[in-house]
């Protein structure tokens, strides 16, 4: 999917709107805005810096398969060789399946996973005390 973000304000209180775009060539799906797209907005409800995100995400579609508020829980937990993250979601809006929810969990993780790979420099700099990835500019 190729996404676009409309706003983003990182920070507790703040969020972000965001839309993802299935590929042309996929013909097997169905979009929650349109029949392509998938847009929602995301609050930031809980903002612990390295440590804790929780958003509250919600679908801007006229499809009540869809509507609601879904919360999503992720922790990151550093460790000796790395950083476990852990995603959990409450209020699944029923028009999502369980597998699709846990395959597009999983596909962001192994994303998260190679970008993350060779970049360390936000590691290096906050244990030097050199910058805070969230220090508002």
């Amino acid at each position: 999917m190729r996404a676009k973000i409309h706003h983003f304000d990182w920070k507790e209180q703040g969020g972000y709107e965001l839309s993802l775009f299935y590929p042309d060539n996929e013909t097997n799906v169905r979009g929650k805005t349109s029949p392509k797209e998938d847009r929602y907005t995301s609050p930031i409800i809980e903002l612990v810096p390295f440590s804790k995100i929780v958003q509250a995400i919600q679908f801007k579609t006229g499809d009540p398969a869809f509507a609601g508020e879904m919360i999503v829980e992720v922790t990151m937990d550093k460790k000796e060789d790395g950083t476990d993250v852990t995603f959990f979601f409450k209020n699944i809006p029923a028009g999502i399946r369980p597998e699709d929810n846990e395959k597009g969990t999983i596909s962001t993780l192994q994303n998260l996973a190679r970008y993350a790979e060779g970049h360390n420099e936000i590691d290096e700099q906050v244990s030097d005390g050199s910058a805070n990835a969230f220090d508002e500019k």
